[in-house]
């Protein structure tokens, strides 16, 4: 069978449909619009509560030793570092891979067909659209499923449903800190996975027969110079024991995290051995991109907002392409000037608000400049007459 692997496709869409989708469109922009709202809201709220959180901590943290458990440290809030390690031997009962290692993984990737689409749309006079798709399928690997079912031409572009071997992924149930017993979340913090090598002399002897090695890993199909769809990689993952630095609330010969006063909670957990002064700098930083980060992603989703609320407007003057562009072309600097103006303005509400003393200096200072003003031109106005 020949592989086609490009597909071009013409689709037309008339002005009324075009009109119709921008109306659905409006509603999609008032969620957007009023979501936005309430994202950039709350993550000011949480910027603070974070911060307040952290700067509570670093009073009340200190260093204890991970050799023993001191009861009079129960619920404190406490550092502590040490090498992190486990007496459990994890086994990949399928390859009879097995480590003494707090995570191992297995991880498969699979040669299939990818279908990649790029499109190019031209607008006409009367308002329609002409679309031109073009469908272009490539192999690739890739370790989750492709599904070719939902390709736009699947017939010569077939990828397997089901995969011989899968992913999989084994954990420690017990990792010791010294006397301390670490808690499931902190263990599921300890993601410093790197690659293990494994050999082909490990492997079952049913499975030899099918399975080649490869780059420290497994191969199953003919030939890996030359892959087939259906072929199969294989390697290995794994997190050894190893030193890490914890702040967390003690309890007992394990650990939680600890609630603050300011409302939010303290675990941190960092491969290493850190002082409190780096995990805390750390945790400030973190906090500070998150809240830009979601600043900005609430920007963009009012403008989206926007932008769809006044998409009917573009799509009406497109009936005579010229004014379509100009349309767009103003519709998108207004949106985008008026998201960054409602957002800053929502911003700096909520940020005064969850700053209560901030915010009380900073309307008593300007009132203060308000009445210095009055005076000052009362008294200009005074010499003035005199």
């Amino acid at each position: 069978m020949s592989e086609n692997n490009q597909f071009d496709v013409t689709e037309t869409t008339s002005w009324f449909t075009r009109i119709k989708n921008a109306f659905f469109g409006v509603i999609i922009g008032i969620v957007f619009f009023i979501g936005s709202i309430f994202l950039l809201a709350w993550n000011e709220k949480r910027a603070v509560e974070t911060y307040n959180t952290l700067v509570e901590g670093q009073k009340l943290v200190y260093t204890i030793s991970p050799t023993e458990i001191n009861p009079k440290d129960n619920g404190k809030l406490v550092h502590l570092f040490g090498f992190a390690t486990t007496h459990e031997i994890l086994t990949d009962p399928i390859f009879n891979i097995s480590q003494n290692a707090i995570w191992l993984k297995r991880e498969v990737s699979m040669f299939q067909w990818k279908e990649d689409e790029k499109s190019e749309t031209k607008h006409n006079t009367g308002g329609s659209t002409t679309t031109h798709h073009t469908y272009t399928y490539e192999k690739v690997w890739s370790s989750s499923l492709i599904a070719s079912s939902k390709f736009k031409y699947p017939a010569e572009h077939q990828n397997p449903v089901n995969w011989p071997y899968a992913s999989d992924i084994w954990q420690a149930k017990v990792v010791n800190l010294g006397a301390f017993v670490l808690s499931q979340d902190q263990i599921e913090d300890m993601d410093s996975f790197q690659p293990l090598p494994v050999n082909i002399t490990e492997l079952p002897e049913k499975l030899k027969e099918q399975i080649m090695p490869l780059n420290e890993g497994y191969y199953l199909g003919s030939d890996p110079s030359q892959p087939q769809v259906g072929d199969l990689k294989i390697q290995y993952l794994v997190v050894k024991p190893a030193d890490i630095t914890i702040i967390a609330k003690q309890i007992g010969n394990t650990f939680e995290p600890f609630h603050a006063r300011a409302g939010g909670t303290i675990s941190m957990l960092e491969i290493g051995k850190h002082s409190t002064e780096y995990m805390f700098a750390k945790a400030f930083e973190m906090n500070e991109l998150m809240t830009w980060g979601l600043r900005i992603g609430g920007m963009v989703l009012m403008w989206l907002g926007l932008s769809l609320l006044l998409k009917p407007i573009a799509v009406f003057a497109d009936f005579l392409p010229l004014f379509g562009m100009i349309a767009n072309a103003g519709i998108g600097f207004i949106t985008f000037l008026s998201a960054l103006t409602i957002s800053f303005t929502v911003i700096g509400i909520f940020w005064v608000a969850y700053r209560p003393v901030v915010g009380s200096l900073l309307v008593i200072t300007g009132f203060v400049f308000f009445i210095v003003g009055l005076l000052f031109k009362k008294q200009k106005a005074s010499i003035k007459n005199n």
